[in-house]
């Protein structure tokens, strides 16, 4: 059964927005990567300074493989992250009324 992953990231969410808008291909790159490691799903939302990430991994291991590798904490920096993020882990089991 795959699980849910809820990022709450405290950050700049206008340097987010900008950092998004400039470096698309960047970006895109990372979302291969991710998809190569375990991940299925991959949203982003910003609101209340902070960047809110809602992912659906494989495994928790693969999440937690990706998210602590050096390069994708130097990106999310670049991104406008100032923090630690609260992170949510559930797994999914498929329940009525989901789309």
């Amino acid at each position: 059964m795959s699980v849910l992953i809820v990022q709450l990231v405290p950050g700049d969410t206008a340097q987010f927005e900008a950092y998004m808008a400039a470096n698309g291909k960047q970006v895109e790159q990372l979302t291969e990567r991710a998809k190569a490691e375990g991940c299925l799903a991959h949203r982003f939302g910003v609101g209340a300074g902070k960047i809110v990430v809602v992912d659906e991994w494989e495994t928790a291991q693969q999440f937690e493989a990706f998210i602590s590798s050096p390069e994708i904490r130097e990106v999310m920096g670049e991104m406008g992250a100032q923090g630690q993020p609260e992170v949510t882990v559930a797994e999914l089991k498929g329940f009525p009324g989901e789309f």
